[in-house]
């Protein structure tokens, strides 16, 4: 365990001294592409992998937390907000709003949605995020419909602009940090240990006593909110946002990717599958255009009929197996 410690330490020294020594302005794009990603990947296996409820609308809570902080940037009286507190930490206040604003529409979501169940749920959730783009194409003085929400100024925090790749580097990868331990905190308490009751067997965990409508919507508003966390800092980093932008298909599509890729229900497994994806689109556009989505269908398919523990699952098991001879080595021995 505390080797397992120093390497994560070590490995967060190395990512926050990486700038000084990478002035590739397209590697710290990736870099900030693959953070993003891990938040994309571990708010969506917090609800689909760990708790096993499987969600194809995660782009609604997305795209919600994208807007709420446009509008909290954008509006002068939700700015004002920001002048309470210090006016130069607006972006993370606005990032706060949206993901407080997805939570308020969740808890309200969830209580209706999860009387459905199994694929039923599923399409519940494709269908809400459905509504929310319908919602936001229409309803233009507060989304200003498919012309979208333009960021004209650029937003601060404190002394510091967010103006080039290294300033955003460093802030989606602190989110992206207190993601993982966020996750990794739910999962070795209660909470957790009721999720995976709840994956398990939902009517047997019920039966234990486990309040399990209760703890589905905490679930579901704590993985909202961190989809939420990635709609806003997607927000700041792209300055631009539109309906279709940011409540597609494709987004709630490509946290599913990450986590089965990576290994769904592991909290290792959306890092690997961000890594991995985000790495190989940026490749494959190059080479197939966007012919690339068809490779990386073709990927997920390979990967669930060879590997369907994920690439993280699998390295693992191949590892422990590789322990276990050299264990049974030694005792011969």
């Amino acid at each position: 365990m505390n080797r397992q410690k120093s390497y994560i330490a070590l490995s967060i020294v190395v990512l926050l001294l990486l700038p000084l020594f990478i002035k590739n302005q397209f590697l710290l794009h990736m870099f900030i592409l693959i953070f993003l990603g891990v938040i994309y990947g571990q708010s969506w296996n917090l609800l689909g992998g760990f708790t096993g409820q499987i969600s194809f609308g995660h782009a609604l809570f997305f795209g919600i937390g994208a807007y709420g902080t446009a509008k909290f940037l954008t509006s002068d009286s939700l700015s004002k907000i920001g002048v309470i507190f210090n006016h130069q930490a607006d972006p993370i206040l606005a990032i706060i709003f949206g993901g407080l604003m997805t939570i308020l529409v969740t808890f309200l979501m969830g209580t209706i949605i999860f009387r459905l169940s199994g694929p039923y749920f599923g399409l519940g959730t494709l269908a809400m995020a459905e509504i929310g783009l319908v919602i936001a194409m229409n309803l233009k003085s507060v989304t200003n419909g498919g012309e979208g929400i333009l960021l004209l100024d650029t937003p601060s925090i404190g002394p510091f602009e967010l103006m080039g790749k290294t300033s955003f580097y460093y802030l989606i990868l602190v989110l992206m940090l207190l993601t993982v331990f966020f996750v990794y905190q739910i999962m070795r308490r209660k909470m957790g240990y009721f999720l995976l009751a709840i994956r398990e067997d939902n009517q047997a965990a019920e039966a234990m006593g486990v309040p399990t409508k209760r703890y589905k919507i905490l679930a579901l508003m704590a993985s909202a909110f961190l989809s939420a966390l990635a709609g806003g800092f997607y927000t700041l980093y792209v300055g631009f946002i539109s309906p279709h932008d940011v409540f597609s298909v494709h987004t709630s599509v490509e946290m599913i990717f990450i986590t089965i890729v990576g290994g769904v229900g592991t909290l290792m497994g959306p890092v690997v599958g961000a890594v991995v994806l985000t790495v190989l689109s940026e490749v494959f556009k190059s080479y197939f255009d966007n012919a690339y989505l068809i490779v990386y269908g073709l990927l997920l398919i390979l990967v669930i009929l060879y590997m369907p523990e994920g690439i993280y699952g699998y390295l693992k098991k191949k590892w422990n197996a590789r322990k276990k001879v050299m264990a049974d080595a030694d005792v011969a021995s």
